[in-house]
């Protein structure tokens, strides 16, 4: 069995280190920083899923669209600050106050689209 094969097989679930924390400082540091990307973009994917059940289930029409930071979207959207400072047009984005900010309803938009191809 090749080497890259093995560390692999070790890699615990997320659900293994939820129940035994102590099994994540065990990990070679690249693992440990590759499981948490990984729960971040599923934690984002999640939040945007629940927050677009909540507005769809309850809609707030009289309510003004949330702004968020670029350190929000880059979470929510699983994306890197270099492409949404890139491409903020496409997310709504504008420049308030010396920061970039978007409008929540444009991220939820984006994230409710089917995705393209069959890169993550």
């Amino acid at each position: 069995m090749e080497p890259a094969h093995r560390a692999l097989a070790s890699v615990p679930s997320l659900d293994e280190i939820a129940e035994r924390p102590e099994v994540f400082d065990a990990l070679p540091l690249a693992t440990q920083a590759a499981l948490l990307e990984r729960a971040e973009v599923l934690a984002a994917r999640l939040r945007a899923k629940v927050l677009a059940g909540r507005s769809s289930a309850a809609p707030l029409a009289a309510a003004p669209d949330r702004a968020v930071r670029i350190d929000e979207a880059v979470t929510l959207l699983g994306l890197s600050k270099d492409y949404l400072y890139r491409h903020k047009q496409e997310f709504a984005g504008y420049r308030e106050g010396g920061h970039v900010l978007f409008p929540l309803s444009a991220i939820q938009r984006h994230l409710r689209q089917p995705r393209r191809g069959g890169a993550s």
